[in-house]
């Protein structure tokens, strides 16, 4: 390949698609290199707008191949990007919804030569850092969950109109000190399994809105009818990287991950793989699953052996006097006699305060 004008876009007519693009991408820079070349992924997902600004202010020639996905209203317009950059350095990327004004920039490598190389390629990364999108708002939600839109898997935050206050008050002494220790936990690692359980209505989901606001990463809670879209399927890793150290929640697993049931098995299988599995170094995701269970024995052992199992924390009833104590805390003046679960407390309030709790 010769070396052509900046606006020059004829050269680089391979063929791309969303199956082998990665595999041609590298294979053609194998060819111009004359030697194998160097591979830089970033999981990182960047602002279109900016990102390209900084890309095409250098580039020497570009490939681009587009997807259009009929939609509702309007159609989904993706961009397949190769681009040379420089005489030995390469790179491709996906533009997703291009024309959707949060358009964003996903599944970028750099293809290289030598070390001179790799170090142009920090000085690009350094100046892509100011179009990093970040999944942290203004507020501290960092707490997201999954939908499925024209079979693409997205992300929604989860807002809540009220937060809880005095966390402290709703659980009692050992289950909040487990809780500040799990935060220390998932903080220092990069991947790990944790097993919240107990009876329902004792506050195991909605504490997650609480461990989301001390995380510095994203949570992302995964509805149970999106199970095979993501952990039980293989593609669902490459969501994961787009990501840094993500944090997935799965409630009511008593029903997916329980040796009573025959399918238990594969989702077992299936969740270990993410976070103890041969690939787990390069997926990087923690795990909070969620048991509606009274014993730790009607949990599938096989997760309780997980070899990255960072802490099982069982949620008690409250006592006689904690119940008493966040009675008091929500304006009710009832005094208990007898251990309750969070939920009935709460429930002598009205329906308002009743909100604050959960998803």
């Amino acid at each position: 390949m010769k070396k052509t004008e900046s606006n020059s876009i004829s050269k680089l007519n391979i063929n791309i698609n969303k199956d082998d693009s990665s595999i041609n991408d590298f294979l053609y820079a194998w060819s111009q290199f004359d030697t194998r070349p160097n591979r830089l992924t970033i999981y990182n997902s960047y602002s279109s707008t900016l990102f390209n600004e900084v890309i095409f202010s250098e580039f020497l020639e570009k490939n681009v191949h587009t997807e259009i996905i009929p939609a509702d209203e309007l159609s989904i317009i993706n961009d397949q990007y190769f681009i040379k950059l420089k005489e030995n350095i390469f790179i491709s990327y996906i533009v997703v919804d291009r024309n959707n004004e949060n358009s964003s920039i996903n599944e970028i490598i750099f293809y290289y030569k030598s070390d001179d190389d790799y170090n142009h390629i920090v000085d690009i990364i350094k100046k892509l850092d100011d179009c990093i999108i970040s999944f942290d708002t203004d507020d501290g939600n960092k707490l997201n969950t999954l939908t499925l839109n024209q079979n693409n898997l997205e992300i929604e935050p989860l807002f809540f109109e009220h937060e809880v206050e005095n966390t402290e008050l709703f659980y009692n002494n050992k289950t909040n000190t487990k809780i500040d220790k799990l935060i220390k936990s998932i903080k220092k690692s990069s991947k790990g399994l944790s097993i919240l359980y107990g009876k329902r209505g004792t506050g195991k989901t909605s504490i997650i809105n609480y461990l989301s606001s001390k995380l510095d990463r994203i949570v992302i809670f995964i509805p149970n009818n999106l199970i095979e879209q993501t952990i039980n399927n293989a593609e669902f890793r490459k969501f994961l990287k787009k990501h840094y150290k993500p944090i997935l929640v799965i409630d009511d697993c008593e029903m997916l991950f329980n040796e009573v049931f025959a399918k238990s098995n594969i989702f077992v299988n299936n969740l270990l793989q993410l976070v103890d599995g041969f690939l787990s170094d390069s997926t990087e995701v923690n795990v909070i699953s969620i048991f509606n269970v009274d014993d730790i024995e009607e949990i599938d052992h096989s997760l309780l052996d997980c070899n990255n199992l960072l802490d099982t924390i069982e949620f008690n009833l409250l006592t006689e006097e904690e119940s008493s104590e966040l009675s008091e805390h929500l304006g009710n003046q009832k005094k208990y006699k007898q251990k309750n679960r969070l939920i009935d407390v709460i429930k002598n309030k009205n329906t308002k305060l009743h909100q604050n709790i959960g998803f």
